[in-house]
């Protein structure tokens, strides 16, 4: 998807990409330059760059799984640091709650001297205050139906900001504080949030390396220079606190193949993947090494918490509880998890993008609102009407038609032939206008991309077949939806968990499973 003009409006961090380039990374630090594959290779380069945060939503996961199971004190619980937000919506009690997890990339906790955070620290250079999010999931937990649902948001999603006139990065929000990452969520997504985790990257590394790090099995040396992954042998490897945030922020993952280092073209979309398989790891680690009777491990979780975490005044100590005993029930591989639909996209400003696919989005998020699925209206482009029928003064009707249900039409004119069906062409980012223009076609019309069309053009041509503008859109029918594609969810199983979750597409390179007759651990 190409450059539009659906921003209204620029934030100084409109322009910035976020993640660097292979091209354009610097050179390697010492930790880094470990990577060299096996028989030599080009070393990695390490980034200078602002730090993006690590995915505190496996450390809020192990504390409310293991920590809330009911041994740790109230005193400790009560040390937890509470956010005043407002609006969050009351939950039925015993019914589905749905909990924003949201990872904080404040660094206040690094130790400047550690070799280790140089990567995070850009060399040295702090780079800019305050504090961003990568790691953004909710949560839902359904105790009648015994299932726990999670959703990954992608941080570079360009949508609404609640109350502004204006579209940004969904971390734009939360740039602005919880409050307004929680209000934009519920707006544009119909989503209720019951309650809201947050977590810094601190607590991350600690969690990890209390429950005696993480082990995966890697097919192949893996790498990324920006994040600081340096997994330099195939094997059973036992990631600690450090290389476990490493892998789950690398968005450039490299791997050793028969031609030498080969990258993982998925970005985003492959991070979310890798993010979703280390939270099952990680709370099957926690269950195996932590003792819901070990009161010296539990408070040393619980001491995670009262450094680490945030949470909304309204999460009491009694339904910690119970979310922990909920977790111990379901284990890691009842866990599903989805990805929402989203396509490429770059701002007039240039800054790389995700949209969002909404009509595809529904299935999964249907899901976080208990089934229920909301009509979806795109942000509409404009719409040149030709008349293909011959019939006189058929566009300029046609055209006015479509201004009264909403649309706004930028040109009318002949088609310069007869067209037998009703169709809408459209360019590079106008097939979700596309779509809902031919639902307001009476008998439907069929759907074409054109990659000669400019981007965001969308072009209604009428046939013979054409009788007229309804009022209001049809339902989805298979005469007006284009090819179908895949819709981007992905849910994931831990083995030998004795999950219910479907495997389906995994996206981007992931660890494997240890051949037959190996344990890892």
């Amino acid at each position: 998807m190409q450059s539009g003009e659906n921003p209204r409006r620029r934030r100084p961090d409109d322009a910035f990409d976020y993640g660097v380039a292979p091209s354009d990374r610097p050179e390697p630090s010492a930790r880094a330059q470990r990577a060299t594959p096996p028989g030599g290779g080009s070393p990695p380069r390490r980034r200078r760059r602002r730090w993006l945060s690590v995915t505190g939503v496996v450390v809020a996961l192990v504390i409310l799984g293991v920590v809330g199971a009911g041994v740790v004190a109230n005193n400790k619980f009560n040390l937890i640091e509470r956010l005043g937000l407002t609006g969050l919506d009351a939950a039925a009690a015993g019914g589905p709650r749905n909990y924003l997890i949201v990872g904080s990339d404040d660094r206040a906790g690094l130790d400047p001297d550690d070799p280790n955070t140089a990567v995070f620290l850009n060399g040295g250079d702090d780079g800019p205050t305050g504090q961003r999010a990568d790691a953004i999931m909710i949560l839902r937990v359904d105790p009648g139906a015994g299932k726990v649902d999670v959703v990954s948001i992608p941080r570079d999603l360009w949508v609404p900001i609640a109350g502004w006139d204006t579209e940004e990065r969904i971390n734009t929000a939360y740039t602005e504080g919880p409050q307004q990452l929680v209000d934009t969520i519920r707006e544009d997504f119909g989503v209720e949030i019951n309650h809201y985790i947050e977590i810094d990257f601190v607590g991350f590394q600690s969690l990890v390396d209390a429950v005696g790090g993480v082990p995966m099995w890697f097919d192949t040396p893996m790498r990324d220079p920006n994040s600081g992954l340096d997994v330099a042998e195939a094997g059973c490897v036992s990631l600690d606190g450090y290389q476990a945030l490493a892998f789950v922020r690398a968005r450039y993952l490299e791997q050793y193949g028969e031609n030498g280092w080969e990258t993982d073209p998925t970005g985003d979309a492959g991070r979310v993947s890798r993010q979703q398989v280390f939270i099952q790891r990680v709370l099957a680690q926690a269950a195996r090494e932590l003792s819901l009777t070990d009161i010296g491990s539990l408070n040393q979780l619980a001491d995670v918490a009262i450094n680490y975490v945030s949470l909304d005044a309204g999460l009491d100590v009694r339904e910690l509880i119970d979310l922990g005993r909920r977790f111990t029930e379901v284990g890691a591989g009842g866990m599903t998890f989805h990805s929402l639909p989203t396509e490429r996209w770059f701002t007039p400003g240039g800054a790389d993008v995700q949209l969002l696919q909404a009509d595809e989005a529904e299935s999964v998020l249907s899901i976080f609102r208990g089934g229920a699925v909301r009509e979806v209206t795109p942000t509409l482009k404009p719409v040149t009407v030709l008349n293909g029928s011959s019939v006189e003064g058929q566009a300029g009707r046609t055209a006015s038609s479509l201004e009264q249900a909403g649309f706004t039409v930028a040109e009318t004119g002949n088609a310069g032939a007869t067209y037998t069906r009703t169709m809408v062409r459209y360019g590079a980012g106008g097939e979700p206008t596309a779509r809902y223009l031919a639902r307001f076609v009476a008998g439907g019309a069929d759907l074409e991309p054109d990659d000669g069309l400019p981007d965001g053009a969308v072009i209604l041509v009428t046939g013979t077949d054409f009788s007229r503008v309804l009022p209001e859109p049809t339902t989805s029918t298979s005469s007006t939806e284009a090819p179908t594609r895949s819709t981007g969810t992905s849910t994931t199983s831990a083995s030998g968990a004795g999950s219910t979750s479907t495997t389906v597409e995994v996206i981007g390179v992931l660890p494997g499973e240890p051949p037959e007759g190996v344990s890892c651990p």
